[in-house]
């Protein structure tokens, strides 16, 4: 153990080093809590972002096509 852990151990009570770990143990718990809702949230922007590059991919592939159901009723009522 290096000199600066000894000398906490030395110079602070049982009762000191116990609150000072419990602190550092919820600050950890909140830090893992906060790094699980951005892992969370960064899943659901990678789902979004592979939704869209597959549907542009679908575009090129099949050419361009309006997903407007008015474009189509459209055309078919005008004969083309």
């Amino acid at each position: 153990m290096d000199q600066q852990k000894q000398d906490l151990l030395e110079e602070n009570t049982n009762h000191e080093i116990l609150s000072s770990l419990l602190r550092e143990v919820a600050k950890a718990k909140h830090e893992i809590k906060t790094a699980e809702t951005d892992c969370a949230k960064a899943k659901r922007r990678l789902s979004f972002a592979i939704l869209l590059a597959n549907r542009l991919i679908e575009r090129e592939t099949n050419g361009f096509k309006s997903s407007s159901k008015e474009t189509q009723t459209t055309k078919n009522n005008t004969g083309q």
